[in-house]
């Protein structure tokens, strides 16, 4: 293949790429999300002492612990690995 035609087939399929690109964020906003997606999952019953220290936790459906957790309490390696 020419340095032509490949310049010519890489325009193309960056062309066809921006494309698709531009056209999924449009494209997304007409498809309905479950409304489970829009809030955070309910956590477990927290059983706590008079002094508001932590004795037990009960479990979720499908056995797994949730806590909110603020992004100030995240590692900044997990901050700088997600971001």
């Amino acid at each position: 293949m020419s340095a032509p035609r490949r310049w010519r087939a890489m325009a193309i399929a960056a062309l066809v790429l921006l494309a698709v690109c531009l056209t999924i964020p449009r494209g997304l906003r007409f498809v309905r999300l479950p409304a489970s997606l829009h809030q955070a999952p309910s956590g477990g019953i927290k059983f706590t002492d008079r002094n508001g220290l932590l004795l037990r936790e009960s479990l979720l459906e499908g056995g797994r612990f949730t806590a909110p957790v603020s992004i100030d309490k995240l590692p900044p390696n997990l901050l700088a690995a997600t971001f």
